[in-house]
């Protein structure tokens, strides 16, 4: 599953507002501008900024408060304080979304694709990603930048985590809302 038309747009316009805001004050990159929307842009720039962003968040109230941004906006700005950055593990790919494990602390997730769903952008799932989840209102997206590392799960691995992903899931659940 992915972001409705009308939700990308909302994305799009606060998160490629929020990362040149970051590029701004911080100056990344004298070249990144301001872009409206994210064709053409500059992948490795856009993850310094993402970085630097999820580094201390409170930029997120600065841009808030500095554009005067209220309503829908403010709250879905607000509330990418509310990340989760990790190495996880992307399983498998469901119709709602892709369940991807954080097993530092044993979490599952079910992760919504932007424009496409984790298992178009990967080659092969299950595979080892970095990335920052954010909430969207009753979804979680990720920040749009995926770490993939180049590391092949086999077959042993994958039943074990089929294993503790059936067992998770039945225990307490798949966390769908940060």
């Amino acid at each position: 599953m992915v972001l409705t038309v009308e939700e990308r747009k909302l994305f799009w316009k606060n998160w490629l507002g929020l990362l040149a805001f970051v590029n701004d004050v911080y100056k990344i990159d004298a070249e990144f501008n301001h872009p409206n929307t994210p064709v053409g842009m500059n992948i490795n720039t856009g993850l310094k900024i993402s970085k630097k962003l999820f580094l201390d968040t409170s930029i997120i109230d600065e841009f808030v408060n500095a554009n005067k941004i209220t309503g829908e906006d403010r709250e879905l700005l607000l509330s990418w304080k509310r990340y989760v950055k990790s190495t996880f593990i992307a399983l498998k790919q469901l119709k709602k979304h892709c369940v991807l494990c954080d097993e530092e602390n044993n979490k599952w997730y079910g992760i919504t694709g932007i424009t496409a769903s984790i298992e178009e952008t990967m080659r092969e799932l299950p595979c080892i990603m970095e990335t920052v989840l954010i909430p969207f209102k009753n979804k979680i997206i990720y920040n749009t930048f995926i770490e993939n590392y180049n590391v092949i799960i086999g077959r042993n691995i994958r039943r074990e985590l089929m294993e503790n992903y059936k067992r998770v899931k039945m225990e307490n659940g798949i966390i769908n809302k940060l």
